[in-house]
């Protein structure tokens, strides 16, 4: 038995659904007490993804950042960069804002693919949450709709196959000024006319995508020093726009199902039901004698507990790298 974890919120949930998966065979007690482990859980890590608008600076990011915080929410922002560009926000209890991002200047949907693919982006910062915005640059360079929405697919395969599980958060394109981009409207227009279907064909609900819908009040001649880049009052009206979807994103992504992936090969880790009407493939039956049936159960406790303490393990450290990145800085 293969176990491949990725980030910190798969590797809990794995471990709970393998802890109480044993209820059964340990009179209730094994379950029970492991269920109690994650009382005290991390931080969730959300990961800013996107281009200037993102990163440069991106202070819209701070509104979020204090929001959440002010709604209760216990968040870590995660990514290379972590230059505080929005003069030092704070929450309302005084606490100050989490600046990490992966918003890169220029960035466009396949440069963001090459990070990730081979740059190890995500790998590297483990998030639960991605908020994802991409699509400016390549429009702005010429590209189309179809395109644009063909390289969303891809990315999120990619992030897929390397966090199992994530949640992702896309925002529309805002508005391009003609100012900056003669002709780029109609494009802008038809990736977001075209991102509803799209979110609701990709979601899944191991692994859900949501929809912000940032250009629905953002004008780009008013709410842009040059067509793209956002004033300080777009920077709000995006902001405005992202904070209810994360919001929901974060408060979801502890209590997600299993992704494929963490399953195994055949019908799931966890299934134990079977198309026979309950007893799955190579269940005792009635012939079947007491001692096989107790052998056949400390075959299954075994393994399924050593996996369930090896899932807690890689949590504890996943979660002691995330400190010594925050105590770092």
């Amino acid at each position: 038995m293969v176990v491949v974890v990725k980030r910190n919120a798969a590797v809990s949930r794995i471990a709970s659904a393998l802890t109480l998966a044993l209820m059964p065979m340990a009179g209730g007690m094994t379950g029970a007490a492991a269920a109690t482990e994650d009382a005290d859980p991390d931080p969730v890590a959300v990961m800013f993804l996107g281009d200037s608008i993102t990163g440069a600076p991106g202070c819209w990011r701070a509104h979020v950042w204090t929001g959440l915080h002010d709604a209760g929410e216990d968040i870590e922002a995660v990514g290379p960069r972590t230059e505080d560009e929005c003069g030092a926000a704070q929450a309302a209890d005084g606490t100050l804002w989490d600046p990490d991002n992966a918003g890169f200047s220029g960035e466009t949907t396949y440069g963001m693919y090459v990070r990730i693919a081979q740059d190890g982006l995500l790998a590297d910062h483990e998030p639960d949450v991605i908020a994802l915005l991409l699509g400016t640059n390549d429009l702005w360079r010429g590209g189309e709709a179809q395109d644009v929405l063909a390289q969303y697919t891809e990315l999120l395969a990619l992030m897929r196959d390397e966090h199992p599980g994530v949640s992702v958060v896309i925002g529309t394109v805002p508005p391009i000024g003609d100012q900056a981009c003669d002709g780029c409207a109609t494009q802008v227009d038809a990736v977001n006319a075209a991102l509803p279907a799209w979110v609701d064909e990709a979601t899944r609900s191991w692994s859900p995508v949501t929809l912000a819908p940032l250009a629905q009040e953002f004008d780009a001649d008013e709410h842009t020093t040059d067509g793209v880049h956002p004033t300080a009052q777009g920077e709000r009206v995006l902001a405005q726009a992202w904070l209810p979807v994360i919001a929901d994103a974060v408060a979801g992504s502890r209590s997600l199902p299993l992704p494929p992936a963490a399953q195994g090969d055949e019908g799931g880790l966890l299934a134990a039901e079977g198309a026979d009407g309950g007893q799955g493939a190579g269940a005792s039956t009635e012939e079947d004698e007491p001692s096989s049936t107790l052998d056949g159960l400390a075959r299954v406790a075994l393994p399924i507990a050593l996996v369930a303490s090896l899932a807690v393990t890689l949590a504890a450290i996943v979660a002691s790298r995330r400190r010594a990145r925050r105590d770092a800085r």
